[in-house]
């Protein structure tokens, strides 16, 4: 779910150029909910990596 929501979010911030972001001032906090969200998503990409491996080698010894 947290994969799907970043992508979402990743293709809905495409709509907004570069300029548009260099003209507003973000507050801190808004910085650390990314850094919290961005830290969350690769935290569960690796996870998914891992137990792709564990379900590959799980599928392959047990035939």
């Amino acid at each position: 779910m947290i994969i799907f929501i970043g992508i979402i979010l990743y293709f809905a911030s495409q709509f907004y150029g570069i300029e548009s972001f260099a003209q507003i001032e973000t507050p801190l906090w808004i910085w650390c909910i990314f850094a919290l969200w961005l830290s969350t998503v690769l935290h569960t990409i690796t996870i998914s990596v891992r137990n792709v491996k564990m379900l590959y080698l799980f599928i392959v010894k047990n035939q």
